[in-house]
């Protein structure tokens, strides 16, 4: 059989194609000049059936890269939440250590978030260490600039009370995503076909990515000894909510009662251990040259700067490295009032490090927790 290839037409050629069948049809119809009611009534129709080929074809276009996932019911998975870091602190400093638990709630302009790590006020001490915060649920509209909380300026206010004082965001709460996009979906489906044995590396790690907050998976073999394996489990966050060590101990190991659902992708005879990933925490100095006719608050864009750099750094996912060049574009795309970036420190956990591309391992995600920002207002001719 001939292989059929579908060609939308255009007004033009339907209103040709009517008029030639009229005409070689011998009805009588023959004129067919500008004003005439038969060439009037054969526009229309030529209109509206050319709009019509024009939004199958569309529809076509739309419905050809997704026609195979919905067939085997693969569908898009809910996007991200957002997270980053924030201090928690007590106006009064404690006379002895001060453990800030896991699950305090901030409220900020009607949206939730929740606290995945715990923290210490150190006796002598204000604030705590960097927690992470985690948006309630997926979405972009859960993403805040640096400085978007903060309790002691209204920014924000505590659900309930926890003993705490005030909170402020140190990083941008950032990667929160409304839906899986295609890409993602794509490689997620390459690894699901590559993984349909199951107890594979890959058929495990498709099993995770199903889970709809699981960014990236990674699988340590014979870790920490021959005849484990490790996983580590990437939500974002850079912890494992207890809802999500839920959700991926059914994955692995399977629910006797539920195998339709949960198969369990775990070998017989293999030990699993889950993991958070290990976090590389980035402190970034550099000095932004702002257009010195702005009409901003130089204030203004050297926040929305390291909010930039700062999501950037977030959004990536296990083992994926870090670019210099990228801090450099997220600082110049961030305003068009900047007009150049220097980066000229940067530290790793604490330590300097030289201004360049950082390796990122496997097991392990960066975080920004930390900026020290200068400016200088200059002409931009």
């Amino acid at each position: 059989m001939a292989q059929v290839i579908y060609t939308p037409r255009n007004y033009i050629q339907i209103y040709d194609q009517i008029e030639q069948f009229l005409v070689g049809s011998g009805v009588g119809l023959t004129n067919f000049n500008v004003g005439s009611r038969i060439r009037a009534l054969v526009e229309a129709m030529a209109i509206v059936s050319g709009q019509t080929h024009y939004e199958f074809r569309q529809g076509l276009i739309a419905a050809i890269p997704v026609s195979l996932y919905d067939s085997l019911g693969f569908t898009r998975n809910p996007g991200t939440r957002s997270s980053g870091q924030i201090k928690i602190g007590l106006t009064e400093a404690p006379l002895v250590n001060t453990t800030v638990p896991i699950g305090i709630t901030i409220n900020v302009n009607g949206n939730e978030y929740v606290t995945t790590t715990a923290g210490t006020i150190l006796a002598g001490q204000n604030e705590s260490d960097n927690i992470t915060l985690q948006a309630v649920a997926s979405g972009a509209i859960f993403d805040l600039a640096i400085g978007d909380i903060d309790t002691r300026d209204g920014k924000g206010f505590f659900s309930g009370n926890n003993g705490f004082d005030y909170a402020y965001n140190v990083s941008a709460i950032s990667g929160g995503t409304d839906q899986e996009s295609d890409d993602d979906r794509r490689s997620r489906f390459i690894k699901y076909v590559n993984g349909l044995t199951k107890t594979t590396n890959l058929g495990i790690q498709s099993g995770l990515l199903n889970i709809p907050t699981v960014r990236s998976v990674y699988i340590r073999e014979l870790f920490p000894s021959p005849g484990w394996i490790t996983i580590y489990v990437d939500d974002g966050s850079g912890t494992i909510p207890p809802s999500l060590l839920t959700e991926v101990t059914k994955v692995v190991y399977g629910v006797p009662g539920d195998t339709a659902n949960f198969p369990g992708y775990k070998a017989s005879g293999i030990r699993v251990s889950v993991e958070a990933p290990v976090l590389r925490h980035f402190e970034v100095t550099m000095k932004i040259y702002i257009d010195i006719s702005t009409l901003v608050a130089p204030a203004e864009i050297v926040s929305a700067a390291e909010t930039a750099v700062s999501a950037y750094l977030d959004s990536l996912k296990l083992g994926e490295d870090v670019f210099i060049t990228e801090f450099v574009t997220a600082v110049q795309n961030c305003h068009p009032d900047v007009l150049d970036v220097e980066i000229l420190g940067m530290k790793v956990d604490g330590s300097s490090v030289p201004v360049a591309n950082f390796s990122i391992a496997a097991n392990e995600i960066s975080k920004a927790v930390g900026f020290t920002t200068t400016y200088e207002l200059i002409s931009r001719s």
